[in-house]
């Protein structure tokens, strides 16, 4: 996994919004979590129906007998607190997964996965130039092929992409911070995991500081306490 810690700089246009507060304005939201367990097909899903806090516990856990006639376990759970405010959006969360394999149908091995995925998915507008910052640990939470994981901040103005990590180049731990101009902004997350094996739990953390007039100061003395010297960097 690579570690990621410098600054950018970026330039959008401006466009007008239904929810603001000094110079942030948050224009849609999806952000779901979803579990599943394969031993009986259970599929679970929450989504959050605004911008209030997303605060929610999915647990879908059931039973199957492996390769050796041996009752598993077989469990998809995941817990996320995620909020959007005007001065930051931030999501922490778990993956509990367990699962096996058992005989198929026709007779064959078959995976018994559990499974469990968050997506976070936000579009805002900045009215005024601000800086921004964004932090993140142990957010790649892949763990068998097929997982995704994708983590994305685009200009919507003009399509370039500010940063972009995927399965093809994840990143686990984050710390970006640079300047935006005012324009219209996405940003995207989402993360993944499975497993057959033994119980696996997971915890991850994602923050993306995007703070009003009124509270920059706040983020640039975050910035100085974390005890790394940044160089801002204009393209």
């Amino acid at each position: 996994m690579k570690t990621m810690c410098r600054t950018l700089g970026v330039v959008a246009a401006s466009a007008l919004a239904p929810l603001a507060m000094a110079d942030v304005i948050f224009h849609a939201q999806n952000r779901v979590t979803q579990v599943q367990t394969a031993a009986d097909a259970n599929l679970l899903s929450q989504s959050a129906p605004d911008f209030s806090g997303f605060v929610a516990t999915l647990d879908a856990d059931t039973g199957f007998t492996d390769l050796n006639q041996i009752f598993r376990r077989n469990r998809g759970r995941s817990s996320i607190s995620c909020f959007i405010d005007f001065n930051a959006i931030v999501a922490a969360g778990n993956f509990t997964t367990q699962g096996g394999i058992r005989i198929g149908p026709g007779g064959d091995p078959e995976n018994v996965f559990g499974e469990a995925m968050f997506l976070l998915d936000v579009t805002f507008e900045l009215t005024a130039p601000t800086p921004f910052r964004a932090l993140g640990s142990n957010l790649d939470m892949r763990h068998l092929p097929g997982d995704e994981f994708e983590l994305e901040f685009e200009n919507l103005s003009t399509g370039a992409e500010i940063f972009r990590f995927t399965d093809v180049n994840p990143i686990d731990t984050l710390d970006l911070s640079g300047d935006l101009l005012p324009g219209m902004y996405r940003l995207q997350y989402h993360t993944e995991t499975s497993s057959i094996g033994d119980e696996l739990s997971q915890d991850y953390s994602f923050q993306f500081l995007i703070p009003s007039p009124g509270a920059a100061s706040l983020l640039m003395a975050a910035a100085a306490a974390s005890g790394r010297r940044r160089r801002r960097q204009a393209f």
